[in-house]
């Protein structure tokens, strides 16, 4: 099973850090398979980064339905819009290739690289 790691680039209207750090805690209590989930913003130019590490394509189906069914997703969709998806590996199954094609995204392929 290979990591599956990308990028949402976002366009931050208000930071909700309230509801950005209730959604943290409950990735981190209940989806082991999320191993991280990193939110940056630049308060004065209004751009935000999530940055995402999963245990492979299920891992990230079981985080987006969670933040879905558990409200996150919407409460933090009325702060941040938004712009640009990159998947830093490939894509494995053709139902995270679909999902990935609704938003426009893009997968890249890495060529050469150090990570310790």
């Amino acid at each position: 099973m290979s990591e599956s790691r990308g990028l949402a680039l976002l366009t931050v209207h208000n930071i909700d850090r309230v509801a950005a750090h209730r959604a943290t805690a409950f990735i981190q209590e209940n989806l082991p398979g999320t191993l991280a989930w990193e939110y940056f913003v630049d308060e004065e130019s209004g751009r935000g980064l999530l940055y995402q590490v999963h245990a492979g394509d299920d891992a990230v189906r079981a985080c987006e339905q969670a933040m879905v069914e558990h409200g996150f997703q919407r409460e933090l969709g009325e702060h941040a819009q938004l712009d640009e998806i990159i998947m830093l590996s490939p894509i494995t199954s053709p139902e995270a290739r679909t999902e990935l094609d609704q938003f426009g995204g893009v997968a890249m392929e890495l060529v050469v690289g150090v990570t310790r």
